[in-house]
């Protein structure tokens, strides 16, 4: 199977500074155009393990599970379980009490039994029963408000620019072969642009303006 290395090896590269071009709202094609394209194209399939594999290595995890994990595996959930960070613990929190004031019913009730049988608990120990109840319902809520297959980010966890992105030039080349794809890369930041329609097709900043993903990449 090939490897994340080989992949960055392989991509072309450009030394574009990115100015005026146009980012790609991935997000409006991702479940009708991106997702039936990877489960079409084990070569796909075979680049994002690959870019995952070499993620949690070049990270130093220790998990066997996760260190085995490829490409498919609805078990073991997206690769946005593997970002290094509690940004997606806060996140989904914000999710939560979003939907709770909304009046998501499910929402409501975690947040209640979190604040009386938590917040307000002096002694910080649970009773076994309400343990349970809360675990359960916070799994309720993150199944419901993480990131679906059908999202970007799904993909891609949080800090992998240089390894999901890589993986996003394998995605970009294939769903538009007639672009000239090429690999934008800094230490900062890794994304992937078509130097023929100007636009950048990044998996984790495809909700940032173009100005923002040059100064994150410090491109000049």
């Amino acid at each position: 199977m090939i490897t994340y290395d080989q992949l960055r090896r392989n991509a072309e590269h450009t030394r574009s500074k990115l100015k005026g071009y146009q980012v790609l709202d991935l997000e409006a094609i991702w479940e009708s155009d991106i997702v039936p394209l990877i489960d079409d194209r084990k070569d796909l399939q075979d680049a994002h393990t690959a870019c995952m594999r070499g993620f949690v290595r070049d990270h130093g995890y220790r998990d066997q599970r996760v260190k085995a994990r490829t490409y498919n595996e609805p078990e073991h959930g997206g690769s946005w379980v593997f970002t290094p960070s509690d940004h997606w613990f806060t996140t989904i929190s914000d999710r939560i009490e979003a939907a709770a004031t909304a009046g998501d019913s499910f929402a409501d009730q975690y947040h209640h039994i979190w604040s009386v049988y938590c917040l307000n608990d002096e002694t910080g120990v649970l009773p076994k029963e309400v343990e349970v109840e809360l675990r359960e319902a916070a799994e309720r809520m993150r199944l419901r408000y993480e990131p679906k297959r059908d999202e970007p980010r799904y993909w891609a966890p949080v800090h992998s620019c240089h390894w999901s992105n890589t993986w996003a030039y394998c995605v970009a080349k294939a769903w538009r072969p007639e672009g000239r794809w090429k690999v934008r890369t800094t230490i900062d930041h890794t994304t992937v642009v078509d130097t023929k329609a100007k636009q950048v097709f990044d998996v984790l900043m495809y909700d940032f303006p173009i100005d923002e993903i040059r100064k994150v990449g410090n491109f000049k």
